[in-house]
């Protein structure tokens, strides 16, 4: 009696000391699991915040007015203002850049599990030769973990001064082939060449604002063919002396008719 009584008080322990590994188990896959979960969020709440930087970045101008004179070869230093631009009350078409202080962003919980923004910098690409710098944002996500996450923003730019000076002059989010005409930010055109802009070469991507100060010349174009591809196009007609449009029905017509 005694002999069996000691062995169920045996089996009894070993049978708990198995429940408890099971139970340990399954909080540690449910752990696991959680820490998945939360990893994803976060990573989709990163993503939405550096769409939003993005965003904010996406005007040149914006771009310009907030990494202007910026080295790209020795800079490492902290981003405290984006620019982006606002459209003035009252004045739909018409827009100014505004500052928008994103340190203000900085330690302070994102979303719902514990996300934070730890500072942003720029820093020199260096495999770009100097053509691209990266905005950097460090981000603390909510896990015990303390280690940093870090997203790099792509700015592409162009640039003046030699070796070390080089500076940022102007600069964009987005780049398809060659972002900058080189020659247009020149110091010497600068009498002719406005930073202003917007100007496209090539470009069928919208509409384009072309500004010209004082006049525009527009040349003889005899062979320049009016089609659907060139609907919109203007023209000098030497023969005729009138200045003429394609309306893209294969008809060249006068800009007074």
């Amino acid at each position: 009696m005694t002999k069996n009584s000691g062995l169920s008080k045996i089996e009894l322990l070993m049978s708990l000391m198995a429940l408890a590994l099971i139970v340990g188990f399954i909080v540690r896959i449910l752990g696991k699991q959680q820490t998945l979960v939360i990893n994803s969020i976060s990573n989709i709440e990163i993503t939405n915040v550096i769409q939003k930087m993005r965003a904010l970045l996406s005007n040149p101008e914006s771009c310009k007015a907030t990494f202007e004179n910026r080295s790209v070869v020795t800079e490492k230093g902290e981003v405290q203002f984006l620019y982006k631009t606002v459209s003035i009350p009252g004045r739909d078409e018409v827009e100014d850049l505004e500052k928008f202080p994103i340190y203000e962003y900085e330690n302070i919980f994102l979303g719902d599990h514990k996300l934070m923004i730890h500072g942003y910098s720029i820093s020199p690409d260096a495999s770009s030769q100097g053509r691209i710098v990266n905005l950097n944002v460090f981000f603390k996500k909510g896990l015990r973990a303390k280690k940093l996450t870090n997203r790099k923003i792509k700015i592409y730019v162009s640039t003046t001064g030699n070796g070390t000076e080089r500076l940022i002059k102007n600069c964009q989010i987005n780049h398809k082939g060659r972002s900058f005409s080189d020659w247009s930010y020149d110091p010497e055109m600068q009498s002719i060449f406005s930073e202003k802009g917007p100007l496209g070469i090539k470009t069928n991507e919208g509409i384009v604002k072309l500004t010209v100060k004082n006049s525009l010349r527009v040349g003889n174009a005899p062979d320049l063919a009016c089609d659907a591809s060139t609907e919109g196009s203007i023209r000098y007609n030497d023969f005729k002396n009138r200045l003429e449009f394609c309306n893209g029905e294969n008809d060249w017509s006068s800009v007074d008719d």
